[in-house]
């Protein structure tokens, strides 16, 4: 039976072996959508009113992650990370988040790192 530590353990380690593969280099931020693009998820883009984003996946298939185009950048970008946590936990399908109040975020979007890292990222090595 999995606790809540254990869950973040996993989470916290799958963000890591991610976020080793895109080494800090002379940037400021984390390109979510870039380094989706270079493990070969497409990000959609489209104004939708009650969605933030989800994962799409048919016949057992990862196809993309679909973002609103309606939010602000940063709430896409964190929506983007938000969904890449759901891909790296292996979570391929799920429930979309709907936000009919878009000014909330949704309902525990922060725990898993990844998004805490790819929203906030730490400063670049001087």
């Amino acid at each position: 039976m999995s606790n809540r530590r254990d869950e973040l353990l996993t989470a916290t380690s799958k963000a890591a072996e991610f976020f080793a593969g895109f080494p800090p280099k002379e940037r400021s931020s984390f390109d979510v959508v870039g380094a989706l693009a270079q493990i070969g998820v497409p990000v959609l883009f489209r104004p939708l009113s009650k969605l933030w984003g989800a994962l799409l996946s048919g016949s057992d298939k990862l196809v993309g992650i679909l973002v609103t185009t309606v939010l602000d950048l940063a709430i896409q970008r964190f929506t983007i990370a938000h969904e890449l946590g759901h891909l790296l936990l292996g979570l391929t399908t799920h429930s979309p988040h709907h936000a009919p109040d878009v000014s909330d975020p949704p309902p525990n979007a922060d725990r898993l790192p990844v998004t805490r890292s790819a929203v906030h990222p730490s400063p670049a090595p001087q």
